[in-house]
């Protein structure tokens, strides 16, 4: 979605409250003028809350057809991780997870695309298949991921880090991460699993810059992590490093 020279004309359609909704609404009052969901005029861009999967969608097809709706989003809840299989997908709407929107957001409201550079993304997982994957999907954008089961890599430009909900000693190893990432003044993104409000502020509490859920968009990670870089002084990709002796607080909670 192309930056318009005025300020955004938006209008939101359902709740603007509570912790998953309430943020994304108060981010658009401060950067956008946001319409009454009745009003008449074009706008540039659609938000229709849905808590819940919707057993209706008649509401939202309308919306997606109508000229003056502008490009219309499906700002999905906490409860909308099965949608696919319980609920109505409608097709010609840009579905964002409410954790997420805060990024999609200040990606759509640049007011023109960063040049991409190479760039290299330590993975922190013990998932093998997810660390391949990753590698495959990031590397079509520029991203180059690197993982190894029995060491830390150095000198990557971002971490991202995989957990399921920060149970047990997860919680411990996505701060001990985030401690490593702060003296590299790289950031963190942390990968959970159905994300919810306190977990997302739970993350973002322990260090992460961002939080993504599963199954993930490479591209939208993409976008977020060319975002992070850039605001790092003198951001660029250098050769990795292979520690021959870990760190022995990540190495044992990986181990628990």
């Amino acid at each position: 979605m192309s930056r318009p020279n005025r300020r955004r004309r938006v209008r939101w359609f359902g709740p603007t409250d509570g912790p998953e909704f309430g943020p994304c609404y108060a981010l658009l009052r401060e950067d956008a003028e946001v319409m009454l969901p009745t009003g008449p005029a074009a706008v540039d861009l659609t938000v229709f809350a849905t808590p819940r999967p919707l057993a209706d969608a008649t509401q939202l097809k309308t919306l997606v057809g109508t000229p003056t709706s502008g490009e219309v989003v499906q700002l999905l809840g906490v409860w909308c991780e099965g949608e696919g299989r319980t609920g109505r997908v409608v097709e010609g709407a840009t579905r964002v997870f409410w954790h997420a929107f805060p990024s999609w957001w200040r990606e759509a409201d640049a007011a023109k695309p960063t040049p991409a550079k190479p760039l290299r993304l330590r993975v922190e997982t013990q998932d093998a298949p997810l660390a391949a994957a990753l590698g495959d999907a990031l590397a079509a954008e520029g991203i180059t991921a690197l993982w190894s089961r029995a060491s830390l890599v150095a000198g990557a430009d971002a971490v991202l880090w995989d957990g399921r909900q920060l149970a047990g000693r997860e919680a411990d190893h996505l701060a001990a991460v985030a401690a490593a990432a702060r003296w590299e003044a790289i950031p963190v993104v942390a990968l959970l699993d159905f994300p919810r409000p306190e977990t997302v502020a739970a993350a973002r509490a322990l260090g992460a810059a961002e939080v993504f859920g599963k199954p993930l968009d490479a591209v939208r990670l993409a976008s977020s992590i060319r975002m992070l870089t850039a605001k790092r002084p003198g951001t660029s990709a250098v050769e990795p490093q292979a520690l021959a002796d870990p760190d022995p607080l990540q190495k044992g909670l990986w181990a628990a």
